[in-house]
């Protein structure tokens, strides 16, 4: 543990050092000197990636939301709701209708809400910060009653 918690902060200590000592770097491009790139040659690039990234993470959120609804109903820890089973041949590939309207309702109601992203960026930091404090409440509760 010793090792790798030196050599994070070792790491750490020279990016930072590299980071000051060249100005014209940007953090996301791993600190090389991309001054030569505008920002119209990187755009659709960047635009491409984000939007399979969105994809990808609204699809990872529906299917784990799906998923959790399932097993709450099955627990009877949920109400009644209606699970359809979409393919006859892999098993847990299943849609619920009405929770799919509520992720759109409460997805437009975030956007419409914050109308900015700057706004989206804090309510996401401060969810991110609630998650690991309530995580953190739950794991040292566990522990201490077990």
């Amino acid at each position: 543990m010793k090792i790798s918690r030196e050599a994070s902060t070792k790491l750490y200590q020279a990016r930072a050092k590299l980071r000051s000592k060249v100005e014209d770097c940007y953090w996301f491009f791993s600190c090389v000197n991309v001054t030569m790139l505008s920002a119209e040659s990187v755009f659709w690039p960047v635009f491409i990636v984000a939007t399979f990234a969105a994809v990808v993470g609204s699809q990872a959120v529906i299917s784990a939301t799906f998923s959790m609804i399932s097993q709450c109903c099955a627990l009877n820890c949920f109400p009644r709701v209606k699970i359809v089973h979409t393919s006859s041949k892999i098993y847990g590939q299943i849609y619920i209708p009405e929770v799919n309207w509520m992720l759109m309702c409460l997805c437009l109601a975030v956007t419409i809400g914050l109308r900015d992203t700057n706004m989206m960026g804090h309510a996401y930091g401060i969810n991110i910060s609630a998650i690991k404090i309530i995580g953190n409440y739950h794991l040292s509760l566990c522990i201490h009653l077990c």
